[in-house]
Order: structure tokens, then C-alpha cells, then sequence
């Protein structure tokens, strides 16, 4: 029903965005969750420099999108009333909006996808009418206002599911839920640095969402998507509040350019415009060196990697200010938990008691066999650094080199098994990580860059000690 309308002598009743949690509302809630139905309150789309607010929007991947509108319009309020169509009409107190909407949500679709989507269908829900008062309504009710479509005040569960379930008929072929929230909700999609796209989980979700004027933390560890998440929380943030600043301070360049690379494929998939420059990503040394006073939000991606006195300036300088905590320790007070983690194959650690550097260049030629050398990554000081890269030359040339996270992301070669010291630790990961010479590094930093691995990593260490006997407790 591509139809908005307007009505002549409506009575204004008032209705806030936040529906009323009516016997109505909370049977629809019942059938959306025996039928496995998405249910969105307040969802705005946003697309290109514009949004569109859906107060109630369901999701059925065998039948499509159900909009919702919700009137306090009683029987009294409509008896000498009539109702006529009108075009392009926004929704109000007094008139229904429905073709707005619906060409709304295609437009995105068609931009994205270069076709409409998914079927949508139109409901009203009626909190102050019964079915027999609406069969003595103007016939101009019943034409533009089909019986099916109406959910009235006295309609019970079984009536209510046969017109969202029974009177729609099943796709031939269900959506994908990717499909349909990845293209509509920008908020709520994470993109990896591929692309590829995932629905934010309910932890994700409700840290997105959040609104605040002080300091919270969240705890989320290397796998758990919050590096995507604060990408999305930033993009909400400035979509919400175009008029204000937000900066995300990470430890070294690389994480910088890493970080504006994924949010620049967000932005690019999603088709919305922003200010990018409203949007700072930089490091402490230029956050100390820009001498910022204060800004409207700030985030702090990986604190375990920042010095302590940089974290108290930034206390100081966001009191009562909007400040974002992230870090990967468990024993973290945390206002917000990512327990989920994306990376399927449960994490390896295994330590090696050898020779550093003979027992690296074993455990690489045996991995080398069934991986790439851009798998491999290798910390240790800058002394054995030089004499692994040597040795590398030969075993495998061209295929390994140095890392250095101060440099931007264009100029590292990824495609190669990198060497990195434990200076400027960047949050850089692999598929196999191997550690030397961490006897002499601290205990937190060992741990975070060991949990770095999608596969294995080895610690290759000279004696049995305090700090591996630790290590080992907590990581295996």
C-alpha cells in the first residue's frame, strides 16, 4: 500500500517517539520472538545527507519489512471524520506516512544493491479503536484503511499473528539478514578490512548506542570486533551530532592509518555523507603536540599501550566530558564487555626453552611449508632483529623485512614476514606470532602482543623464570 494520508478534523494526540508499552505492543513482541522477527524501535537509516526515523520496524527474512505507525486516535476522534490521499506527506499527530518511507528504504536498496530489496508492508497499530467501531467509520477508511492492515485495541495474539504471518505470503526464497540490515543500517553493520560484513552483536549494539557526558571503559579483546565497533560508534556519534568533534587517539601511526582505512570503507559502503574532518584519528605524541584542550569526545583505542601520566592528561582534560577507555585487561572495571570473539580457531601458546634465534629459524622454515611468509610475524630486540633478517635473506629472499609502526601504513609492506622490536608496540597481528627476548620486556606487554595471534604463538625464552612461569598461567 504505496499511500500516505491526511485527514480533515483529527484530534491532536500527542505520542512520543518511544512507543507506550501497551497490551498491543507487548503481543507483538510475543509473535516476533516465537517467529524469530527482528523488532527495531526508534531505528533511524541514514543515507547520503539524509535520515529517516521508523518509530517501529519489524524484520521477517521469509516475508520482508513490516513498518509500523501507532495512533491514539479513538472512535470519537473519527466518527464525522473522513480520510483522503495524499502525496508525500511526512507523518504526524494527524496523518499516516507510508510511501515517504517505503521510498526511502528502496532508494538505499536500489543505490546499494540496484534493486529494491526486500517487500515491505504497512501496519497500523490503532491503540484506542476496536474492530466494531471501525466498521462505522467512513467508507474513505475502510478503502485507504483495509481491515488486514489495522492491528485494533481489542485484536487478540491469534488475530494479530494471522495478519503479520498467514495473509503475507512466504518469499520463495528467504533473505539474508546480512542483506538486509548490512544495506540499511549503518550503525549496525561491521565491515572488516576486506568488506566483508557482519550484523554488530547486542554487546556491540548497546556500546553504539550508548549516550553519555563522562568517562566509560570497555573491555574487548584482540577478536571481539572493537576495533569495527568504535569505527561505528564514531560514525553515529557525528551522524547524531553533526555540529561536533570527535578524536581517537591509537598508539602509533600505522594503527592511525589502519583505523582511517576502515573507516573510510564504512563510510564508502554505507553512502552517507559526513564531515570527514569532524572525525580526528592521532597519536599522543600529535595530541600532545597539537596541544588539544578538549574536545566534544574523545576515544582511547588500547590503553594498556599508552604511558600512564599521557592517560591522566586525558582524564584531566575530559572531566566532565564524554571519554571512551578501551582496553583488552580482564581485570578492567568495565562499563561495556565484548565476550564474543570472531576468530574461530581457538589461540595457541606454546613455549619453547632453546637457543633464540636457532629455534626461530626452525619454527619458521617448518611454517613456511604449508603457509606464507606474510603469516609470520617475529618480535625481538633490534640486535637479533638484524641477525634473523640476515639469516632470512637467505632462506627466504625478498620475503622478509622490517617493521616499523611509526611509519604510515603505505609504506609497509604486509606481503612479507615482518620483524618488529618491542618499541612502539602497534596492534599489528598474524596468523603466527614468535617472541624472543621477553625476559627483559614487561609482563602486560608480552601477554597483549601474544594474544595478537589468529593461530599460534611461541615464546621462545633462555631459562625457566618468575615472568614465563606467569606467562604460562596466563596464557595457556
Amino acid at each position: 500500500m504505496k499511500l500516505s494520508f491526511l485527514h480533515s478534523i483529527f484530534k491532536q494526540n500527542t505520542l512520543s517517539t518511544k512507543y507506550l508499552e501497551t497490551i498491543l505492543i507487548k503481543n507483538l513482541r510475543k509473535i516476533c520472538k516465537k517467529n524469530s522477527i527482528l523488532i527495531y524501535e526508534d531505528i533511524t537509516i541514514y543515507h547520503h545527507s539524509k535520515k529517516l526515523t521508523f518509530p517501529l520496524l519489524l524484520i521477517d527474512i521469509n516475508r520482508g519489512l513490516y513498518i509500523f505507525e501507532q495512533k491514539l486516535w479513538s472512535f470519537d476522534d473519527l466518527k464525522n471524520s473522513t480520510i483522503s490521499e495524499s502525496s508525500h506527506q511526512a507523518s504526524t499527530d494527524n496523518g499516516l506516512s507510508y510511501e515517504n518511507r517505503q521510498e526511502f528504504i528502496k532508494q538505499k536498496f536500489n543505490e546499494l544493491i540496484h534493486c529494491d530489496g526486500v517487500h515491505i508492508y504497512n501496519f497500523l497499530l490503532m491503540e484506542n479503536l476496536d474492530r466494531d467501531q471501525y466498521e462505522h467509520l467512513d467508507d474513505s477508511f475502510k478503502r485507504l484503511l483495509p481491515f488486514e492492515k489495522i492491528i485494533f485495541k481489542d485484536s487478540n495474539e491469534l488475530e494479530m499473528s494471522t495478519k503479520l504471518q498467514e495473509n503475507i505470503s512466504l518469499q520463495i526464497k528467504p533473505s539474508k539478514l546480512i542483506d538486509i540490515i548490512g544495506n540499511l543500517f549503518v550503525q549496525y553493520t561491521v565491515l572488516d578490512y576486506n568488506g566483508q560484513k557482519y550484523i554488530a552483536t547486542l554487546e556491540q549494539i548497546e556500546f553504539i548506542d550508548h549516550e553519555f557526558n563522562n568517562t566509560v571503559t570497555l573491555y574487548a579483546e584482540e577478536g571481539s570486533g572493537k576495533t569495527s565497533a568504535i569505527v561505528l560508534k564514531a560514525l553515529l556519534y557525528i551522524l547524531k551530532h553533526p555540529k561536533k568533534n570527535l578524536l581517537i587517539i591509537k598508539p602509533t601511526l600505522f594503527d592511525c592509518d589502519v583505523l582511517k582505512h576502515l573507516l573510510n570503507i564504512t563510510i564508502e559502503h554505507s553512502m552517507i555523507e559526513i564531515d570527514i574532518d569532524s572525525i580526528d584519528i592521532i597519536t599522543p605524541k600529535d595530541f600532545i603536540s597539537k596541544k588539544i584542550k578538549k574536545t566534544d569526545l574523545i576515544i582511547c583505542d588500547d590503553i594498556e599501550l599508552l604511558e600512564q601520566n599521557f592517560l591522566t592528561k586525558i582524564k584531566t582534560i575530559q572531566k566532565n566530558r564524554p571519554l571512551i577507555l578501551v582496553t583488552s585487561k580482564k581485570d578492567a572495571d568495565a562499563d561495556f564487555s565484548f565476550t564474543k570473539k570472531f576468530i574461530c580457531k581457538t589461540q595457541n601458546f606454546l613455549f619453547e626453552q632453546s637457543n633464540h634465534i636457532d629455534k626461530a629459524l626452525e619454527i619458521i622454515t617448518n611454517l613456511l611449508y604449508s603457509n606464507s611468509a606474510k603469516d609470520i610475524l617475529l618480535f625481538c630486540n633490534s640486535d637479533n632483529r638484524e641477525i634473523i633478517l640476515n639469516q632470512l635473506e637467505l632462506l627466504i629472499p625478498g620475503k622478509s623485512g622490517l617493521f616499523d609502526s611509526s611509519n604510515n601504513l603505505i609504506d609497509q609492506d604486509l606481503n612479507k614476514l615482518l620483524l618488529h622490536t618491542y618499541e612502539n608496540i602497534s596492534t599489528i597481528s598474524s596468523k603466527f606470532i614468535l617472541l624472543l627476548d621477553v625476559e627483559s620486556i614487561p609482563l602486560e606487554i608480552v601477554e597483549y602482543i601474544a594474544k595478537r595471534c589468529s593461530d599460534t604463538t611461541y615464546i621462545i625464552y633462555d631459562n625457566e623464570s618468575e615472568k614465563i612461569n606467569n606467562l604460562i598461567t596466563k596464557l595457556v
